[in-house]
């Protein structure tokens, strides 16, 4: 049963004024500060910006994404981390994988992705400075001025943002996975990690040929500017997974369900993520 909701076009708070602050001191006052993270994926890797200096102790308990990634087995495989912002996931990543390939577009999170990966001597990362999408060409993306990691092109999500008080737009080129990974000849992914702002449906068809002929497996967080968008936007990818690639399971991550086109609808947030043969979904406590 579908869950009552109130005022489902009002617009969806990503960011709480808890979240907002915290960024804000995040980037004002430590943004320009290098350290060694205490806490989280990174704990004990350096790290140029924010405020994971902060013992775990004091801070929260890993998350439960942060759980996924820490037991899913990526160990010697190949990993691409699209929408990749400052990098943090390409290093914790790097740590297992044999190679990650990180795709940021945006200029000035992808300086700080370099500077991350040089402050911990990582070889290991292919760094490619684009967006990806269904089709090649260019693509306006928006950001809230304290959020680049929520950078959007999506028109809808981009609507949302532009109604911020203080936001950027730029404009990036984009490519579909499959040119690139033809013209650049980086390894074909065994683990897909795709987070970019309600645009996952189109990676996910712009790599069509690569799913089909290496069957990775696959991650992904959708998004909306309003609750109402939001379940609607997870019957783009589920049909996607399920019935033009086959794969068989896709679990929600936050319920630990099986989720099939027709329960989409319930789906609010959370992160979805496809098996293959040779990566299982984890088991997780909640």
């Amino acid at each position: 049963m579908t869950p009552a909701l109130p005022d489902i076009d009002a617009p969806f708070r990503h960011y709480t004024l808890k979240h907002r602050s915290v960024a804000w001191v995040s980037m004002n006052v430590f943004g320009s500060v290098t350290y060694t993270v205490r806490r989280g994926l990174l704990r004990g890797m350096k790290r140029y910006g924010g405020l994971a200096f902060v013992p775990q102790w004091i801070g929260r308990l890993l998350s439960l994404e942060e759980r996924f990634w820490q037991a899913v087995a990526i160990d010697g495989r190949t990993v691409y981390d699209v929408g990749s912002f400052e990098g943090l996931l390409a290093l914790a990543f790097s740590r297992r994988a044999s190679h990650v390939v990180a795709y940021e577009p945006m200029p000035r999170n992808r300086e700080r992705l370099h500077r991350n990966l040089s402050l911990n001597a990582i070889r290991n990362v292919t760094v490619r400075p684009i967006g990806v999408s269904d089709g090649d060409g260019t693509i306006r993306l928006s950001a809230l001025d304290l959020m680049p990691g929520g950078t959007s092109g999506d028109p809808e999500v981009s609507a949302g943002i532009r109604t911020a008080r203080s936001f950027a737009e730029t404009e990036v080129p984009v490519r579909t996975l499959d040119a690139d990974i033809g013209a650049e000849g980086v390894p074909a992914p065994d683990l897909l990690k795709i987070d970019i702002e309600g645009m996952e449906a189109a990676a996910l068809r712009g790599d069509a040929a690569t799913i089909r002929a290496t069957r990775p497996a696959i991650h992904l967080e959708w998004h909306g500017d309003t609750i109402r968008q939001k379940p609607t936007r997870t019957r783009g990818p589920i049909p996607l997974l399920r019935e033009t690639y086959g794969y068989p399971v896709v679990h929600h991550l936050e319920s630990g369900r099986t989720v099939v086109p027709e329960a989409a609808k319930e789906l609010y947030e959370g992160h979805l993520f496809a098996p293959s043969a040779t990566i299982a979904s984890p088991a997780l406590p909640r």
